[in-house]
């Protein structure tokens, strides 16, 4: 049994300026897997708008453009290292990597294009804190953590991420395990 790890900071879909939905998702079946993505956008637009507005941004590109019926993400990580609430975590959607795997998954957005970008601290520790918090409520492992790139063929995290999913992990295994990882 692990620790429990508690909730951070999300600001919620209000606070953010998120839009009502355009219908109900599919109910989530349960969470085998946490998987973390990147925006992969232009790093000059990201870094120049606030996490707000850039959570609108998704929104609106999964709504209008893709046609969906929300943001396919559950949570979204900004580039201060904000944590925002998502499409509400009881819900998925196949269209957020295109599998049934994810049914079964929470999806997280780190804004930033992590193909040309480093992924700086701010954002990596809000990172590993909601994943200890989502492992420890869901009694998930460390293992459960993976990319985008482990459901689909995909560069999605970006390269950065791809290279610190094995430092999250053990970062969210001592958390786990009682200890702090900073």
């Amino acid at each position: 049994m692990y620790n429990f790890q508690s909730k951070p900071t999300v600001l919620s879909r209000a606070e953010w300026g998120a839009r009502s939905r355009s219908k109900t998702p599919r109910q989530r079946d349960g969470v085998r897997y946490l998987v973390v993505h990147h925006c992969a956008g232009n790093n000059n637009t990201i870094e120049n708008t606030s996490e707000q507005a850039r959570m609108r941004e998704i929104q609106r590109i999964h709504m209008d453009d893709n046609g969906w019926s929300d943001i396919a993400y559950n949570f979204g990580v900004g580039k201060g290292g904000t944590i925002m609430e998502g499409l509400e975590i009881d819900y998925a959607m196949k269209a957020a990597g295109g599998s049934n795997n994810n049914y079964y998954a929470i999806h997280i957005n780190c804004h930033g294009n992590f193909e040309e970008k480093l992924f700086d601290w701010s954002q990596k520790s809000a990172l590993i804190d909601l994943l200890a918090y989502l492992c420890s409520r869901y009694g998930l492992s460390e293992s459960a953590i993976i990319g985008h790139y482990n459901m689909s063929s995909s560069a999605c995290p970006g390269q950065a991420i791809k290279d610190a999913i094995p430092s999250i992990r053990t970062n969210v295994k001592v958390r786990l395990n009682g200890a702090s990882p900073y």
